[in-house]
């Protein structure tokens, strides 16, 4: 009977040693069937992901017609372009600036070289007036001052152009005597002089332009207070 329930143990241990083994196998085979098994069967009801877009090739360069990218832009394309940007008209200005250099290279006159220079002289005063009322009024002085001492332009463009110039001068005249003052006022009066000169010549070359001393009345009058200021006597006339 004892040797019985002997063997009745050992055959219970038995089956424990064999389930715990069973049991080992089998946590450590279900992960890797887990990971594996969507990859077998899809989750039924789930669409599979959509494939990714293919990446876009970049559009082909943009040639303008007439236009080579090799060649320098013609006299015409520059006062096109220039037009075109005349709300940006810094780079306006730098654009007609090349148009003048290679008009300026056309030496044979012709009634193409005329029409060039007649909208080169239009596109100044587009340009200059956009620059004043930017308030850009240094920069504004060049190209008005063109358009002012030629006769090329006559009425609206031309009574425009007039104004911006006087406008653009008064403007400067008002900052630049801030400027003399307060060198004045620290003790450089020589510079204060020096720069004083120079928005006399500055209004003189204006009156030498074509423009008149009524319609820098206001100009000439800043400048004058700034000489009296200084103590200094300077009187501004045509040439």
């Amino acid at each position: 009977m004892a040797l019985v329930t002997e063997e009745l143990v050992l055959f219970g241990l038995v089956l424990v040693a064999l389930g715990a083994l069973a049991l080992g196998l089998v946590e450590l085979m279900w992960p890797r069937a887990r990971r594996a098994w969507p990859a077998r069967r899809p989750v039924a009801g789930r669409r599979a992901a959509p494939p990714a877009p293919p990446i876009p090739e970049p559009p082909p360069r943009l040639i303008v017609p007439g236009a080579s990218p090799s060649l320098p832009m013609s006299v015409e394309e520059l006062l096109e372009q220039a037009m075109c940007l005349v709300d940006f008209p810094l780079r306006a200005l730098v654009l007609l600036h090349r148009a003048d250099e290679q008009l300026g290279r056309l030496s044979v006159e012709s009634a193409r070289v005329e029409a060039l220079q007649q909208r080169l002289t239009a596109a100044h005063a587009a340009v200059g007036c956009r620059l004043v009322a930017a308030g850009l009024a240094e920069q504004a002085v060049a190209p008005l001052t063109r358009v002012v001492s030629r006769t090329t332009l006559d009425g609206e463009e031309a009574r425009r152009a007039r104004e911006a110039l006087a406008s653009a001068l008064g403007d400067i005249a008002e900052q630049r005597g801030l400027a003399i003052r307060r060198l004045a006022r620290d003790g450089n009066t020589a510079a204060a002089i020096t720069h004083g000169d120079q928005l006399l010549a500055l209004l003189r070359g204006a009156l030498d332009s074509g423009l008149t001393e009524t319609e820098l009345a206001g100009a000439l009058a800043s400048a004058q207070r700034v000489f009296t200021h200084l103590g200094v006597r300077r009187v501004v006339v045509a040439r």
